[in-house]
């Protein structure tokens, strides 16, 4: 029988900042996150229980514990132990001087949207019209892409410089929009369901594949495209007609993914990556971005599952031994829950890309809204567990996110908000289970038309999860992954890492309080730890065995750590 004394938690208030300006120069981010240290107050706890749990024994740790990946240290080397690292999906541009702030939190490394002129003045890059053109010539009705003007972005990229900080380049080469004219072609009609199977005779279309660029004026390139340069389109000028068309004198892709046959088109003017004129030119391109950039660290490839996966590997080869980016980071956006399918491609590139984990997101999502949900296998069928040293974990991001209620509702393909912090505190603080990516609107919150405007998620306590993984999260890991409804670990920290400042997580999907005793390191015995989150109320002490007995609030989660450990004024002086 249990037997409590739970003091009131002592907490602060929590502001939320929302932004509604996107250019690169004027989001106001570092006026709204401040680093403050607030009186600390010590609140104690004695708790005795007679049933506790049982860690996973050694040589029955799960298998996301058997190897480090990206971004993670394994911790059998106690003399070095490098930092952990934190990418964070910018959705929207930020002002410079808002990227010492992203630092202190944690960031590392930051993806920006296609900084490539799109179809519009609002475009958000996906329907990249040049390449080329990063703000920097008057086309498609305007200067500045969505984001800023190329000196901004310029300005940006010089910033993270000075700041230690990586910047990832979201690319789009599979596919062009926005064409200059139609050009009349032969085409046939696609089945939808199977791009294989041919519905129609060749027939005349007028298709919008005529691309000049005369902005630009032949600067940087004189390269245009025409009908040649693609091999598939989805409108007919002439008969005002959309559908599948596959250009008549052209194939799909045999080496992209297999979804409908071959799932080499997605949308806009499908760019012929078997073209060698293409390749040449996106070769050059590259080049010339890694020279007008030279701050850049990395690569996310939009809509991977899209494409050729040989150009890619000769792509990637063009990177590391011309380029000599071997340094580079590459992320492909591959959209599909099927681990064999992402496993294979992989293994096509080498290991030398890495993917984003879409199987755990479904999984988080899946849990977020069944009620009895199995928390002991969350990372079950996923990229993390299979392949850690090539996933991108992430939580929610730009295509995911909640775009509003719908009759006070939310639909089941979107993250259930009172899950969200479980999900970050389990791909951000743990062991081994790849390099976790923070979504922007997840921190900021996003603004947009009526209807579409997200609030900060975490109740505001991101911030706080991802200095703790910064802070806390190394050494050995031991899981508690026995009760389907309450999960928890310890890291026992590092010796190099904040005076060795260890963390325990517990969450819960039951209604009720949830409580673990778990080892956190003979070396912590005799201390005081609590929740960082300021959820969960009181404070553990450390036995002489190592052992501590933590426990949760119901339906969510809780990270404990010495209540004075190296570091914790940072945390608990955040303020959003």
């Amino acid at each position: 029988m249990a037997s409590h004394r739970l003091p009131l938690a002592v907490t602060g208030p929590v502001k939320i900042a929302q932004f509604s300006d996107r250019n690169f120069a004027l989001l106001w981010v570092p006026d709204h996150l401040r680093l403050c240290r607030k009186h600390s107050t010590d609140v104690q706890l004695h708790i005795t229980l007679a049933q506790t749990a049982k860690p996973i024994a050694a040589g029955r740790k799960c298998k996301m514990d058997e190897e480090s990946g990206r971004g993670a240290e394994s911790l059998v080397d106690h003399v070095t132990c490098p930092d952990n690292v934190t990418m964070m999906e910018a959705w929207e541009y930020f002002c410079p001087s808002g990227v010492p702030v992203l630092k202190a939190i944690g960031i590392d490394h930051i993806w920006i949207p296609p900084a490539s002129k799109g179809g519009y003045s609002g475009s958000e890059g996906y329907d990249t019209y040049d390449l080329y053109d990063l703000g920097e010539f008057h086309q498609k009705w305007t200067t500045k892409t969505k984001y800023g003007s190329k000196d901004e972005l310029k300005e940006l990229m010089q910033t993270c410089c000075d700041n230690s900080m990586g910047v990832y380049f979201d690319v789009v080469l599979g596919h062009k929009g926005a064409a200059d004219a139609t050009e009349r072609i032969q085409a046939v009609k696609v089945d939808g369901n199977n791009r294989l199977q041919d519905i129609s005779e060749p027939f005349d279309i007028d298709a919008w594949t005529d691309f000049k660029f005369e902005g630009r004026n032949n600067k940087y390139s004189s390269m245009k495209y025409n009908a040649s340069h693609f091999n598939g389109v989805d409108w007919d000028q002439r008969t005002e007609t959309f559908a599948i068309y596959r250009l008549a004198d052209k194939q799909w892709a045999d080496d992209c993914d297999k979804d409908l046959g071959s799932h080499d088109y997605l949308l806009c003017s499908n760019v012929d990556l078997n073209n060698a004129e293409v390749r040449h030119d996106l070769k050059d391109w590259i080049q010339w971005l890694n020279h007008e950039l030279p701050q850049l660290t990395g690569l996310r490839i939009d809509a991977f599952r899209h494409m050729s996966q040989g150009f890619m590997k000769e792509y990637l080869s063009f990177i590391d031994e011309v380029l000599g980016r071997k340094n580079w980071f590459v992320v492909g956006e591959y959209w599909t829950s099927k681990l064999d399918v992402l496993l294979d491609c992989i293994a096509r590139l080498d290991d030398r890309m890495s993917l984003f984990d879409f199987p755990l997101h479904e999984n988080f999502v899946q849990a977020s809204h069944k009620k009895d949900a199995d928390l002991r296998i969350l990372f079950d069928g996923t990229l993390a567990q299979a392949k850690p040293a090539n996933a991108v974990t992430f939580v929610t991001n730009h295509d995911t996110q909640k775009r509003g209620y719908v009759n006070g509702t939310i639909s089941d393909e979107t993250l259930a908000d009172n899950f969200i912090p479980t999900a970050y505190a389990l791909t951000l603080l743990q062991e081994g289970v790849g390099y976790p990516m923070v979504f922007w609107g997840d921190l900021f919150g996003t603004c947009g038309p009526p209807g579409t405007t997200t609030p900060v998620t975490c109740w505001g306590q991101l911030p706080r999860l991802i200095l703790v993984r910064k802070l806390y999260a190394y050494g050995k890991q031991t899981s508690y992954f026995d009760k389907p409804f309450c999960i928890g670990f310890t890291r026992i920290g590092h010796p190099s890492k904040s005076l060795g400042a260890g963390l325990a997580v517990i969450a819960t999907k039951s209604d009720h309080m949830a409580v673990k005793r778990m080892y956190v390191g003979i070396q912590h015995a005799g201390e005081m730890w609590s929740d960082i989150l300021g959820w969960t109320p009181g404070c553990v002490s450390i036995d002489k065995a190592g052992y501590g007995t933590f426990w949760v609030t119901g339906n969510t989660v809780a990270v404990w750590v010495k209540y004075n450990a190296d570091g914790r004024d940072r945390l608990d002086g955040l303020d959003l």
